[in-house]
């Protein structure tokens, strides 16, 4: 399930806190005491975030994000694999899970600023591999008069202003 948040308001909206929609991280591969690991689930995509008003305005303590999970680590043998991280309020990218031990390989890091999410690494032909990264999201300001942002927003968003100050 994708979180989808839309604010919207006649006059002016200060966001002070935190409006995270991130995606969930991925589930590490289930090891298998016959040896057969399975592969990590990939993390989830982060939400979408709209905030529209005449004035909006981010302030410096406040965090908005929408970015992906990290993908879960391959299992190997009986060894699972790690769950990813889920996207986090932060502007960094949520980490992949590790891997149950090599060869099987871990999950890849989740979407966040304008990096996409990390694919899994298909190079090894004998473990399971870990999940990719969740995308990440989108964050939209609509501002009809002025947009001010002093907090962490994460992944980049776009802006739409009738005006320019």
């Amino acid at each position: 399930m994708v979180a989808q948040l839309q604010l919207t308001a006649l006059g002016a909206v200060t966001i002070t806190g935190s409006i995270v929609a991130g995606g969930g991280g991925g589930e590490g591969g289930v090891g298998n005491g016959g040896g057969n690991g399975g592969a990590g689930a990939g993390g989830g995509g982060g939400g979408a975030i709209l905030v529209e008003s005449i004035d909006v305005t981010l302030g410096n303590s406040c965090v908005v994000a929408a970015n992906g999970g990290g993908g879960g680590g391959g299992a190997n043998g009986s060894m699972s694999g790690k769950r990813g991280q889920s996207g986090q309020p932060v502007a960094t990218a949520a980490a992949g899970g590790l891997s149950g031990s090599p060869p099987a390989t871990d999950g890849g890091a989740g979407g966040a600023m304008g990096a996409p999410g990390v694919p899994p690494d298909l190079t090894t032909t004998v473990g399971n591999a870990g999940g990719g990264g969740g995308a990440a999201g989108r964050i939209h300001l609509r501002a009809a008069r002025d947009t001010t942002i002093d907090g962490t927003v994460s992944p980049a968003l776009s802006l739409s202003q009738a005006t320019t100050h």
